[in-house]
């Protein structure tokens, strides 16, 4: 088994992280865009709605026909959002990987490997959603129908007004653990010849050794029973200070658009701290498995 250096890994990538303080800051801007566009077209739609004839303006035509602008900018935005938001997910993940890989990265580097593996890794997550939860909850529907047939009908509507809770337990307490090494051995694997199967029983057998008493104990000897915790709050507080400088109650709409980026970078900052930490957990899955990490060169080589 590797023997790794938790601490002082640990102390590097402090550093590391503080450095990405400004690119988190830009992402955030970026992922941004889509609503705050969404709320300033919206708002000038409908402020300057007047304009028309006394006819169009009487019939509601005008507020109709702004309802439908409205809509198709929403789409569009929804788009825009989903695409930038699961792009810069993927960038997050390169961030901590080439840390990992001794690979130094410019932020322009960094996104353009995450567009080139958006698809691939958008795929991914839509075949772990298919086998974890869409599978699991059409046995539940169709389950609690059999059960209301031979039963009572208010079986069916008990068991499926209970559905949304059920979703909430299983996916947040138990997938939510389940999956969590997935997109580290996506990364790991890409460009191999992604085998979705193959993925899948390698993120299963890592989560096996994760739950084993040798995994826990490795883990409290090499990193110390806080150290997690250390992580996230280093994440947060290096990528977040000097935000709250911003004071923009009292600048009005700017004010406003300049909070919602802060907010941005506070939730994106405490999502990278959480993938950080899965990512140390991961390697050291990895190390009682006894399995080496190995840089993925084909993520590079996308560059070339």
């Amino acid at each position: 088994m590797v023997n790794t250096n938790y601490q002082s890994l640990i102390s590097e990538m402090g550093n590391q992280i503080a450095l990405r303080k400004w690119d988190l800051i830009k992402r955030s801007i970026l992922i941004s865009i889509p609503f705050l566009s969404f709320i300033i077209v919206t708002f000038i739609l409908f402020k300057f709605s007047y304009f028309g004839t006394e006819e169009e303006i009487k019939s509601g035509m005008i507020d109709k026909v702004h309802l439908i602008y409205v809509g198709i900018f929403f789409v569009f935005c929804g788009v825009v959002d989903f695409v930038l938001r699961a792009t810069f997910y993927v960038e997050k993940l390169i961030w901590i990987n080439s840390f990992f890989d001794d690979k130094k990265l410019t932020l322009g580097q960094s996104w353009s490997i995450s567009k080139k593996m958006l698809w691939s890794f958008v795929f991914f997550r839509f075949y772990l959603i298919c086998k974890y939860y869409l599978v699991p909850i059409l046995i539940y529907i169709v389950a609690s129908v059999i059960l209301g047939i031979f039963i009572h009908l208010g079986v069916v509507i008990l068991l499926i007004l209970a559905l949304p809770i059920i979703v909430l337990i299983y996916g947040y307490f138990y997938l939510r653990i389940k999956l969590r090494f997935g997109p580290f051995v996506f990364l790991q694997k890409y460009g191999l010849g992604l085998n979705y199967s193959s993925l899948v029983s390698e993120m299963e057998k890592l989560n096996d050794f994760a739950g084993s008493e040798s995994y826990k104990k490795a883990l409290v000897t090499n990193m110390g029973t806080d150290s997690l915790t250390v992580i996230t709050n280093t994440v947060v507080n290096s990528m977040t200070s000097g935000l709250s400088a911003f004071k923009s109650e009292s600048l009005g709409v700017i004010g406003g658009v300049i909070g919602s980026v802060v907010k941005e970078t506070s939730s994106q900052a405490l999502k990278f701290a959480n993938l950080t930490v899965v990512y140390i957990l991961y390697i050291q899955a990895k190390e009682i498995a006894g399995i080496d990490k190995t840089a993925n060169e084909n993520i590079y080589k996308i560059l070339q």
